[in-house]
């Protein structure tokens, strides 16, 4: 039968030599504030669901505002929004009148939202390109 009372602190040190006391600053930097992160998943939450459910237009916009940010993948920000992407083919004269845009970038349509109107963003080498959500007109 093992000794529990040597074996635990033996597994703790060999854990602490894997891990390294080096990487502890950077995990107590994951640490966060409950009470805020908690206030801004319950505002994503409840505007996720009114733009799912009554295709809100000031929702979609509040989620583009406060969510979705340039850097994102087409998964990170189908989560943000709730819905998935349809891929737009017929891109081309939207990447060349919007300007800043590569051939080889890809379009992902989200929406419509109550008043009809959809949004396409752009991806390059699958991160959201040139997003500025002050450039959003309703």
């Amino acid at each position: 039968m093992r000794n529990n009372g040597t074996f635990r602190p033996l597994m703790a040190a060999l854990l602490g030599c894997l891990v390294g006391c080096a990487d502890l600053p950077r995990l107590a930097s994951f640490r966060h504030d409950s009470a805020r992160d908690s206030g801004e998943a319950q505002a994503l939450a409840e505007q996720r669901y009114a733009f799912l459910t009554a295709r809100d237009p000031a929702a979609l916009d509040w989620l583009l505002t406060h969510a979705v940010h340039s850097g994102q993948t087409v998964g990170e920000v189908e989560q943000v929004l709730g819905q998935t992407a349809e891929r737009e083919h017929a891109d081309r004269e939207l990447k060349t009148s919007a300007g800043n845009y590569l051939e080889t970038d890809v379009g992902y349509r989200w929406g419509p939202d109550a008043n009809g109107r959809s949004i396409v963003l752009f991806f390059r080498e699958g991160r959201l390109v040139n997003f500025d959500p002050s450039e959003l007109a309703r």
